[in-house]
């Protein structure tokens, strides 16, 4: 068993232990890529100011480096922030109250312990759409509307001209396939739960996309539903 000889190593000791525990009730992931080389080089820093190396304000200054990365990690927090986040979610029920709660979230900046880069970059434009809403979806509108134009143009390739073997051919299926899907699912559901016709669904999506409130996470999961 090693001895701290600072409070801020026994600290890092133990979240670092925490961390390799299956015991911990909380999300232990380290999102940030370079946060575990971090901790390799404060252990690295902590064994070089015992043999009179480095001084301590340089490792102060490194460990609040990985606490700064560390960012929203559960397992940095206080123990009373932890039970509330985690009753939190033992109370959520249905889907949209679900979507709510990540919404919520995702507005305070928490970045639920992802490591991919991919989710990383979701968490990143769920917070745009959150702080900008209006701007982002007239963006998103945009970019689906190209989609589906790439693939009519693809349509009237084959059925006029019997070209088969575009060379956008793939990618414009690829992408257009489950939008398609989830627009269908959208006017399904608006019809019937709603009991809602595609145009009115349609003029109520513009409608909210025009009114909806910057930073307000509820305004945009209930963008449909309002």
């Amino acid at each position: 068993m090693l001895q701290a000889v600072h409070p801020g190593y026994g600290t890092v000791a133990a979240r670092t232990t925490e961390f390799f525990s299956a015991q911990a009730p909380w999300h232990r992931s380290l999102w940030a890529v370079s946060l575990p080389l971090l901790i390799d080089e404060l252990m690295e820093a902590c064994a070089a100011t015992q043999a009179g190396v480095l001084g301590e304000p340089s490792v102060k200054r490194l460990l609040s480096l990985c606490k700064r990365v560390a960012g929203q990690d559960l397992a940095l927090q206080a123990h009373e922030m932890r039970l509330d986040v985690a009753q939190a979610w033992a109370n959520v029920g249905a889907n949209r109250d679900r979507a709510a709660l990540v919404a919520e979230e995702v507005a305070r900046g928490t970045n639920f312990g992802f490591t991919q880069v991919k989710e990383q970059a979701a968490i990143a434009r769920m917070g745009g759409l959150i702080q900008s809403p209006s701007p982002t979806l007239s963006a998103v509108q945009a970019a689906v509307s190209e989609v589906f134009h790439r693939l009519y143009r693809q349509r009237n390739m084959i059925l006029h001209g019997g070209l088969t073997n575009s060379v956008a051919l793939r990618s414009a299926l690829r992408a257009a396939a489950p939008l398609a899907g989830a627009g269908i699912d959208r006017v399904a559901h608006g019809f019937y739960v709603q009991g809602l016709q595609s145009r009115e669904l349609a003029a109520r999506a513009r409608i909210g996309v025009a009114l909806i409130t910057p930073g307000r996470a509820a305004d945009c999961v209930d963008l449909l539903d309002g």
